[in-house]
């Protein structure tokens, strides 16, 4: 190898054989690989929001509110202008959660049979579940529903007068608080209230059964006037006009709902009449729900009464659902397995299981089929005696006045006297009602309008005839049970 230095190396022009890469070996490192660098998501641009109506949304929520679950049922209470009591939205819910109602409301007057009835026609008519609403009042009411539901609860519906439909007076309805109608058409207006004086006339009763269409609820004011003539007498002359109305009506509608504080007038039928327009299990019969409460009521009843009494029985657990042990045990038989024997020997259809209860388990049983008859489930009903014990219970908070009755004569001139005997009808109905006020001092009762007990002391001291006591409020069965028998 010869070596030479730089300069020689340029004259002798030897560097044009210089290598390219001299660098020394030691300096020289393997060539490696750069990893590709991951790509770097660019921001997407933000879209501006949208410009929300908030009086538009709470108004659409509110549209919808009534429908939906945890708490729309409530909407409708939330929005009128009352504010009910518990049992008032107890007999609500009765009828809002096992759509369609079929319920009468029986509560005593004054108790506020028409609150719970607008509760019910606003919460249905806001969640849609009740587009055509049909209330049948006597004529001399109809207004009065009409401004109780207005001004409690915001419904502004019109009364048809046989000619013409007439809303309340309102500034929304400034103009056309009154329009013309034909019998052909009244009919088409969704909601409507009608007196049932003028309904059940023959001549219009077919624009309701045949020219209208069916009705998604129908409420019956005074329901007690559907009677049948002379009930349980010997001159029984059948239903008369309202009562073959409803008969046709009922397939006409999804619910029916009946308001009076009377049911029964004269005999226990007249609550037959009423509860068969709301349906009864087929076994529950005029002559059998009439034999039931006379035999149920029964301290001790034959082997063949108490076999009749658990086939009705267990008709009611068809139609309307078992009854839990429970309630076996609430009525004092604390033994699960003694309660269950009871039951079975109710349910089944052999006899022996039912000869073989002790004489206090019969007992037992007894009072459970007093409290789950078709009265109980198709029937809510309130006392002002029954509302005093809430409140004592602390279930109430509002106390319940307690009443005296008192006569207070006047003395009318001739004339006065003659012009009071024009009125007929309305004399009659007032000396009755007078009657019945000193009756009802005589005897220390308290409320003007009477309970099933002090209907019975009048009779008592007017009649020989015997009533079967009431033996629960809640349910109401002995407020009409048993058929009047002679005392021996």
């Amino acid at each position: 190898m010869i070596t030479i230095d730089v300069p020689t190396a340029t004259r002798e022009d030897l560097l044009r054989f210089l290598p390219t890469n001299d660098m020394p070996a030691r300096l020289k490192q393997p060539k490696t690989i750069a990893a590709p660098e991951e790509p770097v998501e660019q921001p997407q641009p933000v879209s501006p929001v949208p410009q929300i109506d908030l009086r538009r949304a709470v108004w659409e929520f509110i549209a919808v509110a009534p429908t939906l679950p945890n708490g729309g049922d409530r909407v409708g209470e939330a929005t009128s202008a009352v504010t009910p009591w518990s049992y008032q939205v107890r007999a609500f819910h009765r009828m809002y959660d096992n759509w369609p109602p079929r319920l009468l409301i029986a509560d005593e007057v004054g108790l506020g049979k028409t609150i719970e009835a607008g509760l019910l026609l606003r919460q249905a008519w806001l969640a849609q579940k009740a587009e055509r609403i049909l209330i049948l009042a006597p004529k001399n009411v109809c207004a009065q529903w009409q401004i109780e539901l207005r001004e409690k609860f915001n419904l502004n519906w019109p009364i048809y007068d046989g000619q013409r439909l007439c809303w309340y007076a309102s500034d929304a309805k400034k103009g056309q608080e009154v329009r013309v109608v034909s019998r052909e058409d009244w009919h088409k207006e969704p909601i409507v209230i009608a007196s049932s004086h003028l309904i059940r006339r023959a001549d219009r009763q077919k624009e309701l059964l045949e020219a209208a269409a069916p009705w998604d609820l129908v409420i019956l004011d005074e329901a007690h006037h559907a009677r049948r003539r002379g009930a349980g007498s010997s001159s029984e002359s059948g239903p008369n006009a309202l009562l073959r109305l409803m008969r046709a009506l009922r397939e006409r509608t999804q619910g029916l709902v009946l308001l009076t504080a009377t049911p029964m007038q004269v005999h226990p039928v007249e609550v037959f009449d009423l509860l068969s327009l709301l349906g009864l299990p087929p076994e529950w019969t005029q002559e059998a729900f009439l034999r039931f409460f006379d035999e149920v009521l029964q301290d001790s009843p034959s082997h063949e009464a108490f076999d009749d009494l658990a086939r009705m029985f267990r008709a009611i657990e068809r139609a309307y659902g078992e009854v839990a042990v429970t309630e076996l045990q609430r009525l004092g038989l604390t033994s699960p397995l003694r309660a269950k024997r009871v039951l079975n020997a109710l349910r089944d259809r052999a006899k022996t299981p039912r000869r073989q209860l002790e004489t206090a388990d019969r007992k037992i049983a007894l009072r459970l089929m007093r409290l789950h008859t078709p009265v109980s489930r198709l029937i809510s009903r309130h006392t002002r005696a029954l509302l005093r014990r809430y409140f004592k219970e602390g279930k109430i908070s509002t106390p319940i006045a307690d009443r005296r009755v008192e006569d207070r004569f006047i003395d009318l001139s001739p004339d006065g006297r003659t012009n009071a005997l024009r009125g007929g009808r309305g004399l009659h109905l007032d000396n009755l009602q007078s009657g019945i006020c000193r009756s009802a001092e005589r005897h220390r009762l308290r409320d003007d309008y009477l309970s099933a007990a002090a209907c019975q002391q009048l009779l008592r001291s007017q009649t020989n005839t015997r009533i079967s006591p009431g033996r629960d409020d809640h349910t109401w069965c002995g407020d009409f049970a048993g058929r009047p028998r002679r005392e021996s």
